[in-house]
């Protein structure tokens, strides 16, 4: 759905410049999953 809304598009052009992939990432991720470091719990 994001692919086909210009707003979106633009704001993802504009980010881009700002962002810098990981250098375990593949070249098209964007996103990569990261182990949990700390758990909220209700007590």
């Amino acid at each position: 759905m994001d692919a086909n809304n210009p707003k979106v598009q633009a704001c993802e052009s504009f980010v881009l410049k700002y962002q810098q992939g990981l250098p375990m990432a593949k070249p098209s991720e964007k996103w990569v999953l990261m182990k949990q470091i700390f758990k909220l719990t209700n007590q």
